[in-house]
């Protein structure tokens, strides 16, 4: 019964990790959070008797995968740019769309 409710409990916890790391706009504390999500996980499998799994799942996704994620978070911006994943309304110019970001400028030839 104590298990049962310890693992209810755990998969709470999953959810309510995966939910913030969705909607985390700085990449840093995403990086966290999926770390933490990792050791859940591994926490979890060790409640259901995998204790081989539990620990790959420990040293791949919450070590090497979190110090992967943090060097390439080094190479990045800590914010998302505003719109960025948005398509934006461009005009027409010369029989192409243009499409102006803030940092790059991009076109792009219209189908058909």
């Amino acid at each position: 019964m104590l298990v049962a409710v310890f693992g209810l409990f755990l998969l709470s916890l999953l959810v309510i990790t995966a939910i913030a790391i969705v909607r985390s706009e700085d990449l840093f504390s995403a990086v966290m959070l999926s770390s933490i999500f990792s050791l859940l996980m591994a926490a979890n499998f060790f409640v259901l008797d995998a204790a081989d799994v539990a620990l790959t799942e420990a040293a791949v996704g919450a070590g090497v995968a979190t110090v992967l994620l943090l060097g390439a978070l080094a190479l990045t911006p800590t914010r998302e740019r505003p719109g960025a994943g948005t398509v934006l309304a461009g005009h027409r110019h010369g029989g192409r769309q243009r499409r102006n970001h803030s940092l790059c400028h991009f076109e792009r030839a219209e189908p058909g």
